[in-house]
Order: structure tokens, then C-alpha cells, then sequence
């Protein structure tokens, strides 16, 4: 059993597409363009793979190819290949947009880390700050500091989470190409953006805070000394580097982020129409050279053929060859597809026509093989040898009638 199960395994494996046979296979309709790109393996949409091709957004370009891994062949389903089209839409937006513009969660990883840091050593520092003015009496309150501490640690120890869970997830599908990993992806960062620019807006308050008790410590009856050290500590408090953390709040990834996966739909249903139009073409084209010739010399031969019966056959072939002549004027998609059809009509007219024709010239031979000449031998002896002894009975009637007579 276990001996069977590596055999079929060795030859699911022997038999999968490569990536250089599907790149060979779309270059049959699109050419040698450079543009074009492909992933380094498989995607997997609906537990199927395929070798997906497509152009980067950069480009403007849009079509969305998919070879079957297993059966080799174009991706015809308009439905799977539209998912097959919003999964890469997807995956671009991960890779032109966010990573181009270090809003991945490998850049954002540490600028965040180093962040929790400053603010837990921030903790501390307003721990001991707290300590200083309780242990000299003076009317400070430091609590609204300390729960605004708190509570920009619980922020950001949210987003932290959430990039390294989002990290894990992109690493995964990076391994795979699992398709439907992308919108938990994509969720992911939308969660992590909430997140630091929530923690933006309540640093900004963070630091108004800071900057308010500043205003109350300058103000107050603490003696100089102390309260220039007080001073100075707030201040220190407020100065942590956040302008990574703040350039999300200025570009504001979320709202362009889901600005472009609003776009996905007519991006995908750009792409896939574009497919269908490219293969339709050829395809249309393709039949269209190898059929030209064969009807040209149809009519050529046309006088010889009706002689043989094929009249009705060959009307019927220039029929549907204008049809295909009609279908030519126009540059659809649909326009395309349905000239293909009209011309595998004409492929099976073409074949009926030369094969019946060929019938029709051609002299039946008859050969006599050698068992069919020894049978008729046989049948020639058997004949001779009855008519012997009906012969041979005959005359020995006869002498016996004259016996009878002459007695």
C-alpha cells in the first residue's frame, strides 16, 4: 500500500506544469513581454494551483493568465479566474504599495519595539518622579501622566501583537500561496494602522498633558531648583521618537489602502476580460491561417466536387466561411469567440469535403488472398467429387432397369 501511494505521489510530481513550461505556454499568446510577471510558485485558489501571470500595477497594463498546474491548461473559468485575479490584485498591494512604502509589518516591527521600550522606561521615570514630589510635599499631580503612560503602553503592545501575528501570517503565505490568506493579511494591517494611529492621536494628548503640567510647575511655589529638574524630566518624558509611527498618521495608509482594494474589481474584471480577449484572438486567428488555404482550394476544386455529390457540402462550407469573413470586422472579445466556432464548422466541413472526395476518385481494388483461392478449390473438388458418384449411381440404375427387363 505504502509502495502505491509513493507511486501515485511520484507521478503527480513527475507530471506537475513547471514554471518555465507555463511561461512557454503564455508566450503562445502574448509573446515575448517583458512586462509580464510571474510568481516564483504556485498560487492555490480553491485547492486548485496555478502558475499565475499578470502585469504590476505600476504599469497600467492589466491581463491575468493562470496555467493549471495539473492539467497544464488556460484557466477558462470566468468565476475561478476572477479569484484567482482579486488574490494577485491582493498580493500586489502588499508588495508594490505597502512594502515600497515600509508599511510592511517587517518595517514597522521595530520602530514600534523601540517605541514600548521608551515608553517603559518612560513608566519608570514618572514612577520616580511621582516618588521625588510625594517625598517632598509638593502639590503636583503626576496621576493623569501616569494613566496616559498606561495607556499608550496598552496601545501599542495591541499593535505590536498585531504586527507580529500579521508577520507570521504574510511569512506563511509567502511560503504557500494560499489565496485566502490574503484577506486575513490585509485585515491584519488594516487592525495594525487603527492601532498606531489611535496611539498617534493619544500621544498628541500625551504630550499637551506634559506640556500643561510644565505650565503649572513653572508657575508654582516649588523652590527654583526643584522645580527646574521637574521641568526638565516632563520634557524628557515627551521626547520619544515616534516620527515613524507618525509618518502613518500623515500619509495615512488605512484610508489609501482601502481606497486601492476598492479598485480591485474593476482591476480584476479589466484583467480577465483582457484574457479572454488576447486568447479568443488567437485562437480566431490561428484557425483562420490554417483554414484559408484549405478552403481557397475547396472553391478552386469546386466544379470536380459537385460532380462527386458534394455540392450541398461546399454551399454550405462558403456559407459559413462569410460568416467567418463578417466576424472579422469586429475586434470584441465575444466577435473573437464566436469566429472560432464558426470556424471549427469549417474545420469538419473541410474534413467531410476531402475525405468524401477522396472516396469518390479513388477505384476500389479487390484482392483474392491466398486462404479465399484455396477455398474455392476445395468447393470446386467437393462439386466434382458429388457429381462423380451421382454419375457413377445414375448408371448403375440404368443397368439394373435392364436386368429387370430382359428377366
Amino acid at each position: 500500500m505504502k509502495t502505491l501511494l509513493l507511486l501515485l505521489l511520484l507521478s503527480v510530481t513527475v507530471s506537475a506544469l513547471t514554471q518555465l513550461e507555463a511561461s512557454e505556454k503564455v508566450k503562445t499568446i502574448i509573446g515575448d513581454d517583458l512586462q509580464i510577471q510571474s510568481l516564483n510558485q504556485p498560487m492555490e485558489v480553491d485547492d486548485e494551483r496555478y502558475w499565475v501571470f499578470f502585469y504590476p500595477l505600476s504599469t497600467g497594463k492589466r491581463t491575468i493568465i493562470a496555467v493549471s498546474e495539473y492539467s497544464s491548461d488556460f484557466e477558462r473559468n470566468k468565476e475561478k479566474l476572477t479569484k484567482i485575479g482579486n488574490a494577485v490584485y491582493d498580493y500586489l498591494i502588499i508588495e508594490e504599495y505597502l512594502k515600497t512604502n515600509k508599511w510592511d509589518f517587517s518595517s514597522l516591527r521595530a520602530p514600534v519595539e523601540n517605541t514600548l521600550q521608551a515608553l517603559e522606561q518612560n513608566i519608570v521615570k514618572t514612577s520616580n518622579l511621582v516618588s521625588i514630589v510625594q517625598q517632598k510635599n509638593y502639590d503636583l499631580d503626576l496621576t493623569l501622566i501616569e494613566t496616559k503612560t498606561d495607556d499608550l503602553r496598552s496601545l501599542l503592545l495591541e499593535a505590536n501583537s498585531d504586527i507580529i501575528q500579521g508577520s507570521v501570517m504574510q511569512s506563511n503565505f509567502e511560503a504557500t500561496l494560499i489565496s485566502y490568506d490574503l484577506q486575513d493579511i490585509l485585515t491584519q494591517y488594516n487592525y495594525t494602522y487603527q492601532n498606531l494611529i489611535e496611539f498617534t492621536i493619544e500621544f498628541d494628548d500625551y504630550k499637551q498633558k506634559i506640556s500643561e503640567l510644565q505650565t503649572k510647575v513653572f508657575k508654582s511655589s516649588i523652590p527654583n531648583e526643584d522645580r527646574q529638574a521637574i521641568y526638565d524630566n516632563l520634557e524628557a518624558l515627551a521626547k520619544i521618537d515616534v516620527s515613524q509611527i507618525y509618518a502613518l498618521k500623515l500619509q495615512n495608509p488605512l484610508d489609501a489602502l482601502n481606497r486601492r482594494l476598492n479598485q480591485k474589481e474593476a482591476w480584476t474584471t479589466e484583467s480577465v476580460e483582457a484574457f479572454f480577449f488576447i486568447k479568443n484572438k488567437k485562437e480566431a486567428d490561428d484557425l483562420y491561417n490554417q483554414y484559408k488555404q484549405s478552403y481557397t482550394q475547396i472553391i478552386d476544386n469546386q466544379f470536380n466536387l459537385e460532380d462527386c455529390g458534394l455540392g450541398s457540402q461546399v454551399k454550405n462550407l462558403t456559407r459559413t466561411w462569410s460568416d467567418v469573413e463578417a466576424l472579422r470586422a469586429f475586434t470584441s472579445s465575444e466577435a473573437y469567440s464566436n469566429q472560432a466556432l464558426k470556424l471549427r464548422q469549417v474545420e469538419s466541413l473541410v474534413q467531410i469535403i476531402q475525405s468524401r472526395y477522396q472516396e469518390c476518385i479513388s477505384t476500389p481494388q479487390t484482392t483474392t488472398t491466398p486462404q479465399q483461392t484455396n477455398n474455392d478449390y476445395n468447393a470446386i473438388i467437393i462439386a466434382l467429387f458429388v457429381g462423380i458418384i451421382v454419375y457413377v449411381g445414375f448408371k448403375y440404375y440404368q443397368k439394373t432397369q435392364q436386368k429387370e427387363e430382359y428377366t
